[in-house]
Parts: C-alpha cells; structure tokens; sequence
C-alpha cells in the first residue's frame, strides 16, 4: 500500500510541476503579449507624430514661399510705379543714402573740420 500512496504522491507532484510550468507559459505569453501591444501603440504614435511634423513643415514652407512671394510683387508694382522704398538722399562720397536732404547735409558737415 505504501508503494500506491508513495506513486500517487509523485504523480501529484508532476501535475503541480506541470500545472506551475503551464502557468508561467502563460504568463510569458501573457506579458509577451502586452509588450507587443505597447510596442504597436508606440509605433501609431510615432508615425503620428512624423506626419504632424511633415504637414507643419509643410505649411511652415508653404507660408515662407507666400510671404517671399509677396516681397517679389510688392517689389515688381513699386518697380512699375516709380516708387522706391530706397533713399532718395545719396552721400557722393560715401554713397550712403538718407531719406532728406537735411539728414545728408547733417552727414556732409560731419565731415567738416572746425576751424
């Protein structure tokens, strides 16, 4: 009898070992898993991210190209009209330029030694 108790008890003892090792099998798998869920997760976010960044760059291009096209017509119509945002006061010695004749005549005496 003691032999049937003695093998029982060491089949109970491998069904437990089976039963912990299945656990953990599951708990690997389990976490396994979730990491690759989490890893997914990460990857959405990031290609989020990148495509948010690529459209404000875009619009970031988009606007610099607006505001250079601007500066070029705006240039063009004071080209055709006459107008010129430059000086109209030139120092014929230095050639910087003043927006009135009393700025370059206030240059020009600069220039001059006091006697």
């Amino acid at each position: 009898m003691k032999f049937v108790q003695n093998h029982s008890e060491k089949q109970n003892d491998k069904v437990e070992d089976v039963d912990s090792s299945s656990l953990v099998a599951d708990d690997h798998q389990f976490k396994k898993r979730k990491t690759e869920s989490a890893i997914d997760v990460a990857e959405e976010k990031l290609v989020e991210a990148e495509a948010k960044a690529e459209a404000e760059s875009k619009a970031v291009t988009e606007s610099e190209a607006e505001v250079e096209s601007k500066a070029e017509a705006e240039k063009i119509n004071q080209e055709s009209s006459g107008t010129s945002t430059r000086q109209n006061y030139a120092c014929t010695t230095c050639n910087r330029s003043f927006q009135s004749h009393r700025a370059l005549e206030g240059h020009k005496s600069s220039r001059n030694k006091f006697k």
